[in-house]
Parts: C-alpha cells; structure tokens; sequence
C-alpha cells in the first residue's frame, strides 16, 4: 500500500530529469499573519470577480504571497469552506510562476463560490483577476 509518507519529493520521469512533486503552496508564498492580512484590506486595491475577489497590495518582499479567505456566510460547513480554499490554492499553485512578484494578495470567496465548482471554474477566475489586476510577468 502507497501512503503519502512513502511517496518520494522528486521523481525521475522518463528523460531522467528531476521533477519536482511538491504539490501544496509553498510557505514562502502564504500570508499568514492577521497584520499583513489587515494590511492589505487597508491600503490594497479591490477587484471584483464572479467566484472570488482580489485584493493587491505592493510588498518589499521578494515573493508573490497570498491568502485565501472563505466566510461563513459563503458556505455554512468547515467541509465546504476548506474544499473552496483547496481548489483556490491548487489554481493560484499552478500560476504562481507567471505572477510579479512584490505582491500581496487575499482571495475572497463568494457566496457564487458555495455550488459545486471545479477547479477549472477557479482556474478561469484566477486567470481572469490576476490579468485585471496586472500580476503577470511580461514574456518577451
């Protein structure tokens, strides 16, 4: 039987090159304390989505970071609030790349947000607030 334990960090795919398995948001890239979160909700800029809303605010440091916020009146159950901070966090993951770093930035839910949504859905919205928002690296 695999458990998460046995399971290596790195793989060897097929051209015997390291791939990196690390499949949760990097600690570097969270905000997790309430005075930067409170912060950012002072002096960050709001933009407006269907599923979720951003709010940005520039940062001296050197990381994109992020927090991800889900109310109670969103979705009512623990269950369904972290299901949404999952597949929020999962999409923000895989964008990290693209995104400017020096910013901070808070993901709120809506109360759109609490039906069953894929992570495709959160995968559009995301797209959709970080191009408003302007945090994609330019690629020349």
């Amino acid at each position: 039987m695999v458990t998460w334990a046995s399971l290596p960090t790195q793989w060897v795919d097929s051209e015997a090159c390291w791939v990196d398995l690390e499949l949760t948001l990097p600690r570097k890239h969270r905000l997790t304390r309430q005075k930067e979160i409170e912060n950012v909700f002072e002096e960050g800029t709001f933009f407006e989505g269907n599923y979720c809303h951003l709010i940005r605010a520039s940062s001296p440091n050197e990381y994109c970071r992020a927090a991800f916020i889900v109310s109670k009146k969103t979705a009512a159950s623990a269950v369904a609030r972290n299901r949404i901070k999952r597949l929020m966090k999962e999409s923000f993951r895989l964008k990290i790349n693209r995104v400017k770093s020096g910013s901070r930035l808070i993901f709120l839910a809506t109360r759109k947000a609490s039906k069953n949504l894929s992570r495709a859905d959160f995968d559009s919205e995301l797209e959709d607030l970080l191009d408003r928002a302007d945090l994609f690296e330019k690629i020349n």
